[in-house]
């Protein structure tokens, strides 16, 4: 071969992969703008003004929900870590001018997760709703301050979803329930707490589901009762039904359902079934004379078994049967 066909058979040279000047500098301009953006986006979100139209959203959606009038003194939170505060949480009902609102809490902390992208269900990690108060009126007429429920542009659709909650982890710090301005305080805990509330426009029903697999409940600073809870109810304007409910401790359990109607002069219709640990009922209720044996009650109460009213005479009458293997069997016979 010629030296000549050797010139022309040699490769050509490679040119520099580097890119351009130019085009390098077009790279770091885009860079630059997106960072801007992305810059710009996170003071607007940490801003006032997005604060405030965050709490007037959030106020809004409350309204539409309950039907009251919605406060929110502030929303806080950091994305980073997907935590919100709450603070100064109230929404009115039906009240009059100088009472207690219907609803009213100081603080709410949460953390939320994620639950899936395609899925309406709230989840959160946890919940710690702080000095919330609970202020229900019922009147002569059996009429209450619950707020009328507020339709939200949703009035086409019979049957609402107004929330569905996965809690973790959920704590409620010094509560207080006041009906009819007597005032009951409680405490509550629970972990891997679900619940859930639809609302009916046919019947103007309110209908959900609570559940919680290790809840704690402590009524007047008194021990606390540990235990599952399971139950389903509907709130109807003249009628409370518990379709079900179960509550089971280490060694005890309680099942019922039944309805509660006009709450201005009770009447309940109920059936139930527990089987009490009587150790652990002793413990609850400060009974040291209860040193042992287990209890099982069973029974029913029909609409009768109701003058509840306020009275130094009132007092409730039970029959009492003992099984062949020595269980202890108590029926209610009348309230009055």
């Amino acid at each position: 071969m010629s030296a000549d066909e050797e010139k022309d058979q040699k490769p050509a040279p490679r040119k520099s992969e580097t890119p351009s000047r130019p085009k390098r500098r077009r790279h770091l301009v885009v860079i630059l703008v997106l960072l801007s953006m992305l810059g710009g986006l996170l003071l607007y979100v940490r801003s006032d003004s997005f604060h405030e139209i965050v709490r007037r959203r959030v106020i809004a959606e409350l309204e539409s929900v309950t039907g009251g009038k919605a406060e929110v003194d502030s929303i806080t939170w950091t994305l980073l870590s997907l935590k919100f505060e709450i603070r100064g949480l109230t929404i009115h009902g039906e009240e009059g001018p100088g009472q207690i609102p219907f609803l009213h809490a100081d603080r709410l902390t949460a953390q939320a997760r994620i639950v899936s992208f395609f899925s309406q269900r709230i989840g959160l990690r946890s919940l710690v709703i702080e000095n919330p108060v609970v202020h229900l009126i019922v009147r002569p007429d059996g009429s209450t301050n619950q707020p009328a429920r507020g339709l939200g542009g949703l009035e086409d659709r019979p049957l609402q979803a107004l929330f569905d909650l996965d809690i973790g982890r959920i704590e409620i710090n010094n509560g207080e329930l006041v009906l009819n301005e007597k005032k009951l305080a409680f405490d509550l805990g629970g972990d891997r707490f679900a619940a859930n509330l639809s609302y009916s426009k046919t019947d103007g029903a309110y209908s959900g589901n609570i559940a919680a697999a290790d809840l704690a409940v402590r009524y007047q600073k008194k021990t606390p009762l540990h235990g599952s809870l399971e139950t389903g109810f509907v709130i109807r304007p003249a009628q409370i039904e518990i379709k079900t409910l179960q509550f089971k401790t280490q060694r005890s359990s309680i099942e019922a359902h039944g309805t509660l109607d006009n709450l201005a002069r009770p009447a309940i219709g109920a059936r139930y079934r527990a089987t009490l640990d009587l150790r652990e009922l002793a413990g609850l209720m400060n009974l040291p004379q209860l040193r042992g044996g287990r209890a099982d009650v069973h029974g029913s109460a029909s609409p009768a078994w109701s003058c509840l009213r306020r009275s130094p005479s009132r007092r409730t009458a039970f029959r009492f049967r003992r099984s062949p293997r020595g269980h202890w069997a108590a029926e209610p016979m009348a309230i009055c």
